[in-house]
């Protein structure tokens, strides 16, 4: 519960808090990229609910933990140069790409976490 409303509203807020002051973004574009952000989960989900029974859920967990993780190292600078080199992906690009990995995966791992708690 309250694990996941923080982390969630800290990623929407700095993401864009900084796409607005640093990268000059428009309120309605970001307003849509947070929304699809936010979309993301459904994929995710479905992806669950489709194997979700064939693997633990401790094993789900550490999986959107890692995958987590990985979206977190992605909200680095070094991550945006890397990805700026390899990809030709500016620093906003790597934001957003941060926030597609690491919102729905932070989402469903805390959420299968408190469902294990209140079993």
């Amino acid at each position: 519960g309250n694990l996941r409303a923080f982390g969630i509203s800290a990623i929407e807020v700095v993401t864009a808090s900084l796409l607005e002051d640093s990268y000059r973004w428009d309120r309605r574009n970001i307003g849509l990229v947070i929304g699809l952000i936010f979309l993301c989960c459904i994929p995710v989900r479905i992806v669950h609910k489709g194997v979700g029974d064939r693997i633990p859920v401790v094993v789900w967990i550490r999986m959107m933990s890692v995958t987590a993780i990985f979206g977190c190292l992605l909200l680095f600078s070094s991550a945006c140069s890397f990805m700026a080199s390899v990809r030709g992906m500016d620093c906003a690009g790597t934001l957003v790409l941060a926030g597609i990995v690491l919102f729905p995966t932070f989402y469903m791992g805390e959420a299968l976490a408190v469902g294990i708690m209140h079993q």
